[in-house]
């Protein structure tokens, strides 16, 4: 809904859009919606609740990835709606207009209630992050960084010809931060911590 809808029009808006700038709004969608899945995949796993087991977490994604694939269809439509929106514009049609408007209720919506059940299950994987503390600071530091260089000079969306502008500048810089650099320090923290857990296990028992 991000990449496929909000962002192809706010970048239409302030006329960032090439002349094939309406072709992305497909691959943007599929690429957001399968970035989606995984991340949310891992937060159904990594944050389920102290009484399921990983089998029972696996299960529970499974169904609901068997459930997303229909409803990618219908917030397909929508994003597509919401990607033609200053189009429909142009045409003066409140037929069109009409149903853009209802497009947009229905994303923030959308948008909203998965930013709502992602921030639940990202409490608790935090809870079960040891280094989440240093995590968080450290992801901090990569988004304030990211930020920093695309409000200098906004990036083209990858592997499409579009200009971002500002608040696309900022979804960008959001999510590499969080499905970029969010496992890429998850992992390391851990690998970091094991080692450093293991060498004390070594000096301990070697007496040193």
């Amino acid at each position: 809904m991000v990449a496929g809808g909000f962002l192809v029009t706010s970048v239409a808006l302030a006329g960032g859009t090439s002349s094939h700038g309406g072709l992305s709004v497909t691959p943007l969608f599929v690429l957001g919606a399968l970035a989606g899945m995984v991340h949310g995949g891992a937060l159904g796993f990594l944050g389920r609740y102290p009484h399921e087991t990983g089998v029972d977490a696996l299960r529970s994604t499974a169904r609901g990835a068997l459930v997303a694939l229909p409803a990618a269809a219908i917030c397909w439509g929508l994003a597509l709606m919401i990607a033609l929106t200053p189009s429909f514009a142009g045409s003066r049609r409140w037929d069109l207009l009409l149903a853009a408007s209802l497009a947009w209720v229905a994303g923030i919506a959308i948008c909203l209630w998965a930013a709502y059940e992602g921030w639940r299950r990202m409490r608790r994987v935090f809870a079960r992050w040891p280094e989440h503390r240093a995590g968080t600071l450290i992801l901090l530091g990569v988004l304030t960084l990211l930020l920093v260089r695309f409000f200098a000079e906004h990036p083209t969306i990858w592997w499409t010809d579009l200009r971002v502008t500002g608040i696309g500048a900022f979804v960008l810089a959001l999510g590499a931060t969080v499905w970029i650099a969010l496992p890429v320090v998850v992992l390391a923290l851990r690998l970091f911590h094991r080692g450093v857990d293991r060498w004390q296990h070594w000096h301990h028992s070697t007496g040193h």
